[in-house]
């Protein structure tokens, strides 16, 4: 898949609604409890279209996408939305695993050993993709919570004892980002299924068991509904031709399954980040009886509440600082003829960060702008293969000496820089201790020549095994944020024994991908001239030891954003607040007719 060099900022909006189609809940409008349950059933079972078990994987391609064709996996993304590795659609597919980060597959949130049918095994809603170790690790347990882990997984899974009232045995806990997602497709399960043939320990035989019920219950109230979720409803709806009606109605759970349909409810989801100067806004909707209702707000000082009763909405917006960075708890409270819904979630202010990527490569594009190969040895070297690089010293005139570099890199510019790739490994080198392809850095390597002649140091990474050849293996995250230098080169290192089998091994890697946080600071030109702060929000300063006259900025494919003439000025404030968010050039032209040109980043 081609990806974009971009540069990625975060921004926070109010969420889009879900697609749903004109009319299709109809049926079920003014139905409460039971009656309500099987309404939905007949709707989301009319049209229903199985893609099959095996189409799963196609359905995850638009489902269950993160990013850049990466795959949304809830057993290995942290709650802030980080991973410790990602997998690729279709490339990434299990095989064997042996530990977290190999390769991914499908999970059935209700295991199979439960009873599920041929239809329930390949619905897109109950089966979702997941890391392949982790998914054996949790095998048939029931989800749950515990207070006592024996066994935690990078992203905080967990296997233990359970601490949820109403059931002692082992259960499998998943992070709480996604515990209302995993709730809100049992519900869908049992409304789209008959589950008194289940027998695992959240059913007992015409139902939820009544500690699972309890706990779905908290899962949904406590973790509303995601973009994320309604994303994947619309993209299950073209596949499967039905949705998660849970998804596009969350005030039906509690209708159906709580016994609580008294009509009063949120609709909108809470914006849960925040990010220091940059505002935040979260619109607020809901739903009621038609009667006087009344909305409160408990938050912190720095956001501003307003509401809108006679239009069931509400605003809650602000712009918080420095000093507001960590967790702000919100609770907001909806009252109406004595009845009572609340909505309590928190808000996480991060610090300020811009990301960009530094390294974008998946060699769609062979080979890849500005690399070098060297061969300091043998007849082998590095070369394109299907979308991919690679370099088998077989058959070689001699051992090879093989080196994949990347282009110069200031990596001054950034902090926390953190380097992912894949590689692919066939055949073995017993002359070789393992990895024959080395991860190495340098700092005075000229760009040309042998490289040799380099000082090279040498970088730990997940690597393939003999016993996990064909199959392709995730780095890991390679923290790279210790490296400074503004000539920074990053090496991919390849040697062998010999020329004949069982002296060379057959190496491969793709997707090579680093990033960092551009550096917030004062840009210190040569003519004298200093512009800050860089990245900046709304004003980019201009201070320079002489007068300028002209102003230009240009944007990243070269055209010219403003021009401002006739300034004769030493420090000039320039309002940059109408600019969208990304890379400019700054043009300044001096009264002699010289022009100084720098880099600067809108926020």
């Amino acid at each position: 898949m081609k990806k974009l060099i971009a540069i990625i900022f975060i921004i926070y909006s109010s969420f889009t609604f879900a697609q749903i189609p004109s009319g299709y809940y109809d049926s079920a409008n003014g139905l409460e409890g039971n009656n309500l349950k099987m309404e939905l059933r007949s709707i989301i079972s009319a049209n229903y279209h199985s893609v099959g078990y095996d189409g799963l994987y196609n359905v995850y391609q638009t489902s269950d996408n993160y990013t850049n064709g990466k795959v949304w996996d809830m057993y290995s993304m942290h709650n802030d939305g980080t991973a410790n590795y990602w997998y690729t659609h279709f490339s990434d597919k299990c095989g064997s695993y042996a530990v977290e980060g190999d390769c991914y597959n499908r999970e059935h949130t209700i295991p199979q050993s439960w009873g599920l049918n041929s239809t329930q095994k390949a619905d897109a809603f109950i089966v979702i993709p997941t890391d392949g170790k982790v998914n054996g690790m949790r095998s048939s347990l029931p989800y749950g919570e515990t207070s006592g882990a024996n066994w935690t997984s990078t992203n905080g899974s967990k296997i233990g004892s359970c601490s949820y009232a109403g059931y002692s045995g082992t259960i499998f806990e998943p992070i709480d980002r996604f515990k209302g997602d995993i709730a809100r497709g049992y519900f869908y399960a049992a409304t789209r299924y008959n589950v008194s043939s289940l027998n695992g320990a959240s059913f007992n035989g015409d139902g939820f068991s009544s500690w699972t019920l309890n706990m779905l219950l908290e899962w949904n109230a406590n973790d509303p509904v995601s973009q994320k979720e309604i994303d994947r409803n619309n993209a299950i709806y073209p596949y499967q031709h039905n949705r998660n009606p849970y998804i596009d109605h969350p005030e039906w759970v509690e209708c159906v399954f709580g016994g609580n349909c008294n009509g009063l409810n949120f609709t909108s989801t809470p914006i849960t980040s925040a990010m220091e100067n940059q505002t935040y806004t979260y619109n607020i909707t809901y739903n009621d009886d038609a009667g006087a209702e009344t909305l409160t707000c408990t938050k912190p000082g720095w956001l501003t509440f307003s509401k809108d009763e006679s239009n069931n909405t509400a605003l809650l917006t602000g712009t918080p600082s420095s000093s507001d960075i960590g967790n702000h708890n919100v609770v907001l409270t909806l009252t109406e003829n004595g009845e009572t819904e609340t909505q309590s979630f928190t808000i996480v202010v991060s610090p300020y960060s811009v990301i960009q990527d530094i390294i974008d490569v998946d060699f769609s594009s062979c080979p890849p702008a500005n690399w070098e190969t060297v061969s300091v040895t043998s007849n082998k070297n590095w070369t394109c293969d299907s979308e991919t690089y690679s370099i088998n010293g077989y058959n070689g005139d001699v051992a090879s000496n093989d080196w994949f570099i990347s282009p110069e890199l200031n990596l001054n510019d950034y902090e926390n820089e953190n380097l992912t790739f894949k590689t692919w490994l066939r055949y073995s080198d017993d002359g070789v201790t393992d990895p024959e392809v080395k991860l190495k850095y340098s700092t005075n390597y000229t760009g040309n020549g042998n490289p040799n002649s380099a000082t090279w140091a040498t970088l730990s990474y997940n690597y393939p095994t003999s016993n996990q050849q064909q199959t392709w293996k995730q780095s890991g995250d390679i923290d790279l944020s210790s490296i400074n230098g503004t000539s920074v080169h990053i090496a991919f290192h390849y040697t062998s024994s010999g020329t004949t089998a069982g002296e060379a091994a057959w190496w491969k890697i793709d997707d090579i991908f680093l990033q960092g946080n551009v550096v917030e600071s004062v840009d210190y030109l040569n003519s004298g001239i200093k512009i800050f702060p860089n990245p900046a929000n709304n004003i980019l300063n201009i201070n320079s030891e002489t007068n300028f006259i002209n102003i230009s900025v240009i944007n990243i494919i070269g055209k010219e954003v403003f021009h401002i003439s006739n300034i004769q000025t030493k420090t000039y404030p320039l309002n940059i607040n109408n600019l969208q968010s990304g890379i400019y050039i700054l043009n300044i032209k001096d009264n002699n007719g010289n022009t100084t040109i720098a880099k600067f980043v809108k926020k």
